[in-house]
């Protein structure tokens, strides 16, 4: 391979490296073996260069990557592969492509000029279960639907390893106009060294050398693989065999939830009987647990019975029921205090708001509401149940958190003591597994269980009318279309919330552009799409809890120029496992020379799975946009990182993906008198027609006119407040309550 060719192949891998080590979302998460992940082939896939093996993308992991090999017009090229491999479930991974030999021409533009590429698709491959003295077996799909499926393809390969040796052989049938995968193909890999294999292939049309160069690393908890893929020769007659590829593989998420993985849960009953333990083993950090209070300067007010406050505090079922409570007792901590009001302190300590404290028979309860852990509720939940450890005498023996969000109950979660103090480490002995917590916890609505409650003290805080400022980019693109591989028009949103009473809040938000490209200026092809400066949304809005369910009502002004009111219905099972939910609104544009006005109508159903942590969605009904039509999803949870795959059939069939982030950190601000903090459940989407002849870019179609205040978003923690979640990632409480301890 000669010194030019080496650079032209190899130079944008280079320059590429450091934006991939970069860009690539890291989240909280578990980790997959990384260290021994495959390496991406060319074509998207897992595998040598060209050809696939029978090895998948690790589940929970991903795999970004770019090469400078593409197909066109009957021959290998230098041009520009961006890859993207995804681990969404054991033995199955997903993969993006986009393929182009020119990055920036406007094919409109130039028609009937050389021929080019600028492709996007998708593959999917498929490990079959098999027995462990059997070779690895894999069926594949490349680019099966679009517009033009240039690289369409269907296989099954066989993979096995002999010592350091991995052989692959497999057939496949290709509409390819070079003859890849067109009938056999194989392919040997030979791990020369812990860092370098020799690769070796025929992809049915050529045969290809080179070598993959691989190093396994860590940064801070996260570990990654940097693949470096060289091929440097081939037996096509039409180019001289060199390319190279570069791919980094890192986890989904991170390090916070030690047990990922397949999840066989125990058994979800509202009503599981509690275990208690004896109260035996010493308890640890109450000393510190006792200063924080005290440097918090927090205050508790008494409810006890005849109070002036205990009307304004309690709820009217926990007055009727106040002659059947339980008598306080003057309890005192391991430092003398009493440990209801020193609960109050470390809640408050740790930014808490509208905090109660209270007893049962066996039980001590609080109710709180979490602005600070906003990334996951269930951070929230676990700190709040490890800061009432200390508290939690010889005679409650089990703790019980009511969890509010703007007022409203939302959930309820009880462990049993023993288990969970055992479970953090502060009791004699080995530390009990999250089983035991599990046996013994209960999930439940709040509605009429705090009836029995003694509440005994409040805080005099509240989040009324402390307002929280929401800041996030705001980014419409366009990807792989005629005119471009890349354009956007990227700006900052900010959403200011203000609480106002129980269940009320008023929301504003405002979008401010900040770049976009030359195709999204004034006048453009996509001009038209771009961001504008302005308010999108000012509305006031209500919820409450109806029943078994929750509802919430808004009204006000609507993305940027309609005004109407929307109204939102969620109910989901005991166990968590089965969602309901609906939105419907009437919206006008009352500019004087529009007159339009807007319906939305959509109905959904979502089974959840703690198995795979992974959900199942089909909404149907009038969008936004005014298409009808159905919407199939599914939802890979991946710490606080949720990969969705869907199908739209509305004005026209379309796939996509869709990536939420938080852009924010797993601890905010303590909202005092304001808080500044990121968007928790950021997202992005990418989809493309299929089915038809012309794929035409659209940009409005299956508009759910979804808002971070929504109502699954807010009060159901982006759908992630239900038993059979909360249940599956119990060591996600224990890593918050030890990591904020």
């Amino acid at each position: 391979m000669s010194l030019n060719a080496f650079q032209r192949a190899c130079g944008p891998v280079v320059r590429l490296a450091l934006l991939v080590a970069a860009g690539v979302p890291v989240c909280a998460h578990a980790a997959p073996a990384i260290d021994t992940a495959p390496g991406l082939s060319w074509q998207g896939y897992t595998g040598l260069f060209n050809i696939p093996h029978a090895r998948v993308t690790p589940f929970g992991a991903m795999t970004a990557g770019y090469s400078t090999q593409v197909e066109l017009a009957g021959e290998y090229i230098t041009g520009s592969n961006y890859l993207l491999s995804l681990g969404l479930l054991p033995n199955l991974e997903i993969n993006g492509r986009i393929a182009t030999n020119n990055n920036s021409r406007n094919y409109f533009q130039n028609p009937s000029s050389d021929p080019g590429i600028r492709d996007l698709s998708f593959n999917a491959k498929f490990r079959l279960p098999t027995p462990d003295a059997w070779p690895n077996l894999a069926v594949g799909l490349q680019d099966p639907a679009g517009e033009t499926q240039d690289f369409k393809a269907e296989y099954a390969v066989a993979t096995e390893r002999w010592g350091p040796v991995d052989i692959s052989l497999g057939f496949g049938r290709s509409d390819s106009a070079i003859g890849r995968l067109d009938g056999a193909f194989g392919g040997v890999s030979w791990a020369a060294t812990d860092w370098m294999d020799v690769i070796a292939e025929h992809d049915a049309h050529a045969a290809n050398a080179g070598v993959r160069l691989h190093h396994a690393t860590r940064l801070g908890d996260v570990p990654m693989r940097v693949d470096l893929d060289l091929q440097v020769a081939s037996s096509a007659s039409e180019q001289d065999g060199s390319f190279a590829g570069i791919s980094l593989t890192v986890p989904l998420g991170g390090a916070t939830e030690p047990d990922h993985g397949v999840f066989e849960p125990a058994e979800s009953r509202e009503d599981a009987a509690p275990e208690p333990g004896t109260e035996t083993g010493a308890e640890t950090g109450t000393d510190a647990a006792a200063g924080e209070a005290d440097a918090a300067g927090g205050s508790a007010v008494s409810l006890e019975s005849g109070s002036e406050d205990a009307a304004d505090a309690t709820d009217s079922a926990a007055d009727d029921s106040e002659e059947s409570a339980p008598a306080a007792e003057p309890l005192m901590d391991t430092t003398g205090r009493p440990p209801l009001p020193a609960l109050i302190g470390r809640l408050q300590a740790h930014g808490f708001e509208n905090i109660s404290v209270g007893q049962t028979d066996d039980a001590l309860v609080m109710r709180a509401e979490n602005t600070v852990y906003n990334r996951n509720e269930l951070d929230g939940l676990g700190v709040m149940l490890a800061q009432a450890v200390p508290a939690a005498t010889e005679r409650f023996e089990r703790i019980r958190v009511v969890l509010l969000n703007v007022g409203v109950p939302v959930i309820g979660v009880e462990v049993p003591t023993q288990a969970w103090r055992c479970y953090l480490g502060r009791c004699e002995g080995e530390a009990p597994g999250a089983a035991a917590v599990r046996a013994g916890m209960r999930v439940f609505e709040p509605g009429g269980s705090e009836a029995e409650v003694n509440w005994r003290y409040r805080d005099e805080s509240s989040s009324a009318l402390r307002p929280r400022l929401i800041l996030s980019p705001d980014v419409v693109t366009g990807v792989a279309t005629e005119v471009g591989v890349l354009d956007y028009s990227l700006g900052l949103r900010a959403e200011l919330r203000v609480p106002l009473w129980t269940g009320a809040q008023a929301v504003v938000s405002a979008v401010e552009p900040l770049t976009e490209s030359e195709d999204f200026e004034e006048g453009a092809i996509f001009g038209d799409q771009a961001l504008e400066s302005g308010i999108r949304d000012i509305v006031l809005q209500q919820a409450l809890p109806v029943g078994p369910a929750m509802a919430q009502l808004s009204a006000g002004r609507f993305r940027d120029d309609y005004y109407g009111a929307l109204g939102e219905g969620v109910w989901q099972s005991a166990d968590g496992h089965h969602r309901l939910s609906g939105r419907a609104g009437v919206f006008e544009d009352r500019r004087s020379d529009v007159d339009e006005e807007r319906e939305l109508a959509l109905g959904s159903y979502r089974y959840y799975s703690p198995r795979f942590d992974a959900a199942l969605e089909v909404t149907t009904g009038r969008f936004w946009g005014q298409d009808e039509g159905t919407m199939v999803e599914s939802h890979h949870q991946f710490g606080d990182t949720t990969i969705s795959l869907f199908y739209r059939r509305t004005v026209g069939e379309f796939v996509g993906i869709r990536a939420t982030l938080p852009l924010t950190p797993r601890r905010d601000m303590d909202p005092s008198l304001f808080q500044v903090r990121g968007d928790p459940r950021w997202r992005y989407s990418l989809n493309t027609r299929v089915g038809e002849d012309r794929n035409v870019v659209s940009f409005a179609t299956g508009d759910t006119l979804r808002r971070g205040s929504s109502l699954e978003q807010q009060f159901f923690n982006g759908d992630r407040l239900n038993a059979a979640y909360i249940r599956r990632h119990v060591p996600r409480m224990r890593d918050a309550a030890m990591m904020y301890e």
